[in-house]
């Protein structure tokens, strides 16, 4: 079979093309079957009366992705911007899906390099991104992913502004409180879980400001942290408005203005 069958094969699947359509149904199922498992197996109790039966479908798991990503990695090459036999792959491997596919695939490699348990596990809880293997089968997951790519700069700069104003009202009510609560307020490290839980409006209650500068203060941090949502809001609303009005313009052009097919 010819490396670029493989390779449209392995994509979203294309109206007409049965063998596509098929894999794709398979990866789908192995995906949802590979989370429902991982989920269920952190029961203690099932895990233990089944771990047999989750043990297999982990390793048949693994052995299906890490065979999709090989032949993926080896039959990128059909496409034109990967073309270069080791460029053009070094080039696939760091795409954004090339990378979810690598990273869900770890867990295989666990046993033969990590003995602490506290790896394992975090290892065990990279699976939980296979979930994102999805996106490539979804048009509203590549709508989503478009669109952030799209807005990343915008994204990272209001990150950026949040990041900043979480120090500045971290510090501010450490000066503020630290005299009278050191337990809570003591530094600026330990301020800036008040001033997480206050920006996001979450509001624990196990930390709160108790002086009358540090209530107002408090109460200006919280209006502040409503405004914090609308700003990144804003932003991916104006991205899916563009994304779906490019859709639209390019599905106008495609459609015959006579017969509307």
């Amino acid at each position: 079979m010819k490396r670029k069958r493989i390779w449209l094969i392995l994509q979203k699947a294309e109206e007409g093309d049965r063998a596509s359509q098929i894999m794709d149904l398979f990866l789908i199922v192995t995906i949802i079957v590979s989370i429902s498992a991982m989920i269920l197996g952190t029961d203690a109790g099932i895990y233990a009366k089944h771990r047999q039966f989750f043990d297999y479908i982990e390793w048949v798991a693994l052995f299906i992705f890490s065979a999709e990503y090989l032949f993926r990695l080896w039959s990128c090459t059909a496409k034109e911007e990967f073309r270069r036999p080791i460029i053009g792959r070094l080039r696939y491997v760091f795409t954004p899906l090339a990378l979810i596919d690598l990273l869900v695939i770890l867990p295989i490699f666990t046993p033969m390099f990590f003995i602490d348990l506290r790896v394992f596990r975090l290892f065990r809880f990279v699976e939980l991104l296979r979930i994102l293997k999805l996106g490539r089968y979804s048009e509203s997951w590549g709508l989503i992913f478009r669109v952030v790519k799209k807005k990343k700069e915008e994204i990272f700069t209001t990150a950026f502004v949040g990041f900043v104003l979480l120090l500045i009202v971290s510090t501010i009510i450490y000066f503020l409180e630290s005299h009278i609560q050191p337990e809570a307020f003591g530094s600026i490290p330990k301020a800036m879980w008040w001033g997480i839980v206050t920006l996001t409006t979450v509001g624990y209650g196990d930390v709160a400001p108790i002086t009358a500068a540090g209530k107002l203060f408090g109460g200006i941090t919280a209006l502040f942290g409503v405004g914090m949502y609308v700003l990144p809001a804003a932003i991916l609303a104006s991205g899916f408005h563009e994304e779906i009005r490019e859709r639209q313009k390019k599905e106008d052009k495609e459609t015959c203005p006579h017969c509307g097919k």
